[in-house]
């Protein structure tokens, strides 16, 4: 059976719609609406100097209840922020119900109210405006205003009224976070409206030095404020400024290492109940970092104010100890620890009693048989716990951790540490424990340990040069057999004070010719199996260098017959690949050899995809030429704007097809002009283009998929001087930026994936020389066309690797034949066939010190092509639909709309 002293609060369900208010500054009230389920969010940047309103008098429901909602997570609001509110008198029922604040960032000037009832209503049976079921959260920001988590209600009704009031019921400010210096209302109210189940739950870290906490309203009769609580659930505060009207102060999850739970700097018993008195209520105690020993908390002392005890004649205050802790706890109890890992206790009866009610404090005896400082915890049943990371006890966002980090500053009673502790027969698994920074404390540090059974799947990492030289670090707590325990030595420079009962230790990220990896003072290996797992990128690595992976100042005891590294192929960075071997060279160290170095096959896909990126600029060049044969297709002279859009998707042959879906566009103005027996058709254009890819790579026999995308942005100009007798000339000329990024494109020896973002420029040029020939009512357009284009090399680092590229240039001649028929009608047909070959297109990369295998789309593509064309001489439009298929060095097809526009 599951024992933990951490009660669970309900949580308020949160409205799925939002109203974002992002980077502004409004002056004027927000509010939410049916269309956002009345919610509202205030982000980092907002400034609003006016109210906020999840829900401002808008029944959600036939029961009239007003529902909303206020999510601030930063900004800055001066007005006041209402969950709901409703401020009217009318024959009808209305409750403000069951809304929510909550406040993580960002400042608050004005008040917070969960719920605002109306103090006006009439006498009218119907007419109710209450205030309940609200609740405010506070889990950071600083709040300079007051916090009600309800406000007003309708006084009770007279006998017989078909509907009763409820006034001011079942609040909820909750204080989990954040500075608070306004005053805190559990509810408040005006006259006989009832206040009552109202409370303020005060836990984690939040800073109310200096706020006032009321349980009931301050204009209220007494008689109508019953059970409105104060609960101090596990707060790691002690003060506050004052605190009224509260008819029960409840402790949980009490901190025994704390000197006092509360302490107030202001308190008047005049403001508690006199007669029936205010209970203080000791419900539960947490587990913590308490001192063994079987007579470890005899003696100790629960204390809190001293003015809150009972006065002479015993009023306004009692204190009552809950039944468990009357009948004392024994057995395994568990909570969070602030800063990771959980904290676990063995306790033996431990009682509480008050030993004297006239005081304020009660009395612990019993004791603390083990002290656990852990990161998973498996109890009796064998489930498995980690640190609940909950802001409050209802915090349903939080996301469970089961690590343990040990740092500098640690400071501990526990008698065990470790990633994993099991009671019982249970088995210890799971755990993961860091050790960083320079620790200097005397520890014995597990793995995992187990009571009665065994354990496994339990890591241990150090890295970066950690110092811990007086940690023992074992796998486990037992003397034989498998350990299940696997020690991760990150980089170079890690010290350790002695290792044993591991299974694994497993070196990587190391840095060849370095310090040693780890020096420990002495080392048990039996049964461990030493290996490399990856080594550090960004140094260049060459056959014979070597570095010490694992030194001891005391002989190593068993570790020649269990390292796993005999020409073993190991991954440094992303670029390398290297074969190395271990040994133990001498009685102190285990030494590290690389025997070969080669680059890795996985980068060979970088360079591809730079050869295909040159080759989608290209198609830029293409479309430049072609928007020339729209453009000078008729007689009309004067200025003219054009525009295409290619859509395409093709696969190269480089030396691992790679397929591109991209879309191109270009925009334009330009004009025809007569030059004696000729027309001169120019313009000027803005052209883009975006492409994206999947690629297949492989690392350890493991098969990966990445995304590439391409961005080209340029412009450029194009001419084209035809002649009466149908022979025509033609020239282009391109600039602009080409960006080419991957992600998830090749892995380092952890298998941590890596992308890369490359930018360059690039220019290109094209000439071309044609002749139209009639035949018929057709027309015959024999072409020639010469492409140059350049794009320019790029320099980057991918896991501290250097790449660069080269220039690449490409030259293509494409030779063609068009055919349109019908060139007299409106629509016209044409289809026709080309050959282009590609002379260059060499992509050539380094990475590191390596030169990867050059990418060429040098070779011959086959095109034909289908398409129509419209014009009248009645409109200023002409269209041109064009369909091409490609085959050989690029294969696929592509469709164009190119659309001119006459002045």
């Amino acid at each position: 059976m599951k024992k933990t002293t951490c009660a669970r609060l309900a949580a308020v369900a949160a409205t799925a719609g939002f109203v974002m208010f992002w980077g502004m500054t409004p002056a004027y009230a927000l509010e939410g609406s049916a269309e956002n389920n009345y919610t509202v969010e205030i982000r980092e940047g907002d400034t609003l100097s006016e109210h906020v309103y999840g829900n401002n008098g808008n029944p959600v429901n036939d029961d009239g209840d007003i529902t909303g909602a206020v999510y601030m997570t930063g900004g800055t609001v001066t007005g006041n922020i209402y969950g709901g509110r409703y401020m009217e008198s009318s024959r009808d029922t209305h409750r403000v119900k069951n809304n929510r604040v909550h406040i993580s960032g960002g400042t608050v000037t004005g008040n917070i109210y969960g719920g605002h009832g109306f103090y006006g209503s009439s006498s009218r049976y119907y007419d109710i405006d209450d205030a309940v079921d609200n609740t405010v959260i506070i889990t950071g920001g600083t709040i300079n205003g007051n916090i009600y988590g309800g406000i007003y209600g309708t006084a009770p009704k007279r006998e017989p009224a078909p509907v009763q009031s409820e006034g001011v019921q079942r609040n909820t400010v909750i204080l989990a976070g954040g500075s608070i210096t306004g005053n805190i209302h559990a509810s408040d109210r005006s006259g006989i409206t009832v206040s009552q189940d109202n409370q303020i739950i005060l836990t984690g870290s939040a800073d109310i030095t200096n706020s006032k906490l009321y349980g009931e309203g301050l204009n209220g009769v007494a008689a109508a404020s019953r059970n409105n609580n104060l609960v101090i659930d596990d707060w790691q505060g002690t003060t506050v400024e004052e605190i009224r009207g509260f008819s029960n102060i409840i402790f949980k999850n009490i901190d025994l290492s704390k000197d006092s739970i509360l302490e107030v700097n202001t308190l008047d018993k005049g403001h508690f109940d006199m007669v029936h008195k205010s209970k203080i209520c000791i419900e539960s105690i947490k587990a913590g970092d308490y001192e063994e020993g079987v007579y470890g908390l005899l003696n100790k002392a629960i204390r809190w104010d001293e003015d809150m005890r009972p006065d002479k004649n015993g009023h306004y205050f009692e204190t009552i100890v809950s039944d468990e802790l009357q009948q004392g706890l024994s057995g395994y109890y568990y909570a969070d620890r602030i800063g990771g890992g959980l904290w676990v206790n063995e306790f033996d009866n431990l009682k509480v009693s008050d030993a004297d009610g006239s005081d304020s404090q009660v009395e612990v005896s019993g004791a603390v048989k083990k002290t656990v400082l852990t990161g998973v915890y498996i109890d009796e049943t064998g489930a498995a716990h980690g640190n609940s990371n909950k802001l409050w006890y209802g915090d349903e966002t939080a996301v469970e951790t089961t690590g343990l980090t040990i740092e500098d500053g640690l400071t501990t009673n526990a008698s065990v540490i470790t990633g994993a502790y099991a009671v019982e027969n249970q088995t210890a698994s799971g755990g993961k424990l860091y050790i960083q920074g320079n620790y200097k404390g005397d520890a014995v540090v597990y793995a995992g340990y187990s009571e009665g059974g065994g354990t496994e799947n339990n890591h241990v990492y150090i890295e970066n040069g950690t110092k811990a030289g007086n940690i023992d670090l074992r796998g486990n707590n037992k003397n034989d057999g498998a350990s299940g325990a696997t020690l991760h030595v990150g980089g170079n420079g890690n010290t350790l004070g002695s290792v044993g009962r591991l299974d694994v230790i497993s070196f990587t990220g190391t840095v060849l010719n370095d310090a040693a990896a780890l020096s420990v003072t002495d080392a048990a290996l039996e049964g461990t199996a030493v290996q490399v797992d990856s080594l550090a990128g960004g140094t260049e690595y060459h056959e014979g260098d070597t570095v010490t992976l694992l030194h001891a100042e005391n002989a190593i005891a068993s570790a020649a017959d269990s390292i796993r590294v005999a020409d073993t192929i190991v991954q440094a960075g992303v670029a390398q690949e290297l074969t190395v071997s271990a040994s133990q060279t001498n009685a102190n160290d285990i030494d590290l050899t690389v025997t070969s170095v080669k680059l890795s096959d996985q980068t060979d896909l970088i360079a591809e995809n730079r050869a295909v990126a040159a080759a989608f600029v290209n198609q830029g060049a293409d479309i430049a030429a072609e928007s020339l044969d729209l453009m000078s297709e008729d007689y009309k002279y004067g200025v003219r704007t054009f525009g295409a859009v290619y859509g395409s998707r093709s696969k190269y042959d480089v030396n691992s097809d790679l397929k591109i879906n991209g879309w191109n566009t270009i925009v334009g103005v330009g004009n025809v002009h007569r030059k004696g027996d000729a027309n001169l058709s120019w313009g000027v254009f803005y052209e883009n283009g975006t492409g994206n890819y999947r690629t297949e790579n492989s690392f350890n026999d493991e098969f990966f998929r990445g995304d590439g995308s391409l961005v080209y942005n340029g412009g450029g100009a194009a001419v084209r001087y035809k002649k009466d007798s149908g022979a025509y000339y033609e020239a282009s000329l391109r600039v602009g930026t080409l960006n080419s990024s991957m992600s998830n494109a090749v892995k380092d020896g952890n298998g941590n994936s890596y992308g890369y973002d490359s930018d360059s420029t690039y220019w290109g040029t094209h000439l071309g020389i044609g002749k139209l020939v009639q035949s018929g009512s057709g027309e015959w357009n024999l072409y020639g066309k010469y492409f140059h284009t350049e794009v320019e090399g790029d320099q980057f680092s991918i896991a501290g690797d250097e790449f660069s590229f080269d220039d690449v240039t490409s030259d293509r001649l494409r030779l063609g034949a068009r055919y349109t028929a019908d060139t007299e009608k409106a629509w016209s047909l044409y289809y026709g066939l080309a050959w282009e070959y590609e002379f260059n297109g060499d992509s050539n990369m380094k990475a590191g010190q390596f030169d990867a295998p050059e990418q060429s789309l040098k070779g011959s593509t086959g095109i034909a092509e289908i398409g129509t064309v419209w014009r009248s001489d009645d409109s200023p439009w002409r269209a041109d639909i064009n369909l091409k298929g490609y085959t050989g060095e690029r294969e696929g097809f592509s469709g164009m709309v190119h659309l001119t526009y006459l002045f």
